[in-house]
């Protein structure tokens, strides 16, 4: 009997200990209105003492004063913790929600291009274009080339129009020729991007260049001037890749092998003179906007335009 006492006035203890009032003002204030057993009630079970909890009816915690932390735009995130209370947002971002600057329906996070507007399939950045402009490209530039199959035929007297002009000129021991940029690379970085631009142009003008200097142009000239001849660089791929891109025929390309300098990447033509440094003329062909049949001769310090009309090539102006 004296053990089931004991037992009771410990229970007692406890139980009056933890109704211990820590707030007499704020119990005193609620006993105005509730009864003793309310004010010290738990009806929310969030262990707060309803004469502390500001939200008595819902479970709350101690630190916001037994009521609930807010979630003022349902996110799921508090707004203690939410960097945007007012906006839908996933806890990865604070609560905020993932911009999209460039308006594409890619977020930035996942674009590869925040600033400018693309395509989910590229990652966020614009459609690559690339693919469908080499292909055109390539429709034109066979286009091209059939419809001037026959040119070089028409470029034969025009060869004979240039040397005759080359000479005149004096005090030149060598005669230099520029190619146009090759389209083939010689080195390409692992890392090098190729830029999205045409090659139509570029293609037209090396495939008016090599009509322009073929194997009967090189011998004309080199026996008319009797001076040593040497060209900028020249890629000399295999006959039927030269054959595809620009058409070589197989003659002038067997007079471009049997004349091609490995080492300088070039041609080099030996001339009946010889090559005493005194002095050399630099000569380039170019084509006014891809028209084969309007071409200027760039000789350094002077420029001979070329067209052809009814049925022959004039001196139309020098510059």
């Amino acid at each position: 009997m004296k053990t089931i006492f004991t037992f009771i006035s410990f229970f007692a203890f406890l139980f009056c200990s933890s109704q211990e009032i820590i707030n007499k003002e704020a119990f005193a204030k609620c006993k105005k209105e509730f009864s003793k057993k309310t004010c010290l009630s738990d009806k929310d079970s969030d262990s707060i003492l309803f004469y502390l909890d500001q939200c008595p009816k819902v479970f709350g915690i101690a630190e916001n004063n037994g009521c609930p932390w807010e979630d003022t735009d349902g996110d799921g995130i508090i707004d203690k913790d939410d960097a945007c209370v007012d906006l839908v947002g996933p806890s990865e971002n604070n609560g905020c929600p993932w911009p999209d600057t460039d308006g594409d329906s890619v977020l930035d996070k996942d674009d590869s291009c925040p600033t400018v507007a693309g395509i989910p399939e590229n990652l966020g950045c614009p459609e690559n274009e690339c693919e469908k402009l080499q292909i055109q490209d390539s429709l034109d530039f066979i286009k091209f080339k059939t419809s001037n199959k026959d040119i070089n035929i028409k470029y034969l007297s025009l060869g004979k129009l240039i040397i005759e002009n080359l000479k005149n000129k004096k005090n030149v021991e060598l005669i230099y020729i520029r190619f146009p940029p090759s389209i083939y690379c010689y080195y390409v970085p692992k890392s090098f991007r190729q830029p999205c631009s045409s090659n139509l142009s570029s293609n037209i003008n090396l495939f008016l260049t090599f009509k322009v200097f073929t194997k009967s142009f090189f011998e004309e000239i080199s026996k008319k001037s009797g001076r040593p001849i040497m060209t900028s660089r020249i890629v000399l791929e295999d006959f039927k890749t030269m054959q595809n891109e620009i058409q070589m025929d197989l003659e002038t390309y067997v007079y471009y092998k049997s004349n091609y300098d490995a080492n300088l990447i070039a041609l080099r033509i030996k001339g009946k003179r010889k090559n005493r440094g005194y002095g050399r003329i630099i000569m380039q062909i170019l084509f006014v906007e891809q028209n084969p049949y309007n071409v200027i001769v760039d000789l350094g310090e002077n420029k001979l335009n070329f067209r052809y009309i009814n049925n022959e090539w004039k001196l139309s102006e020098t510059k």
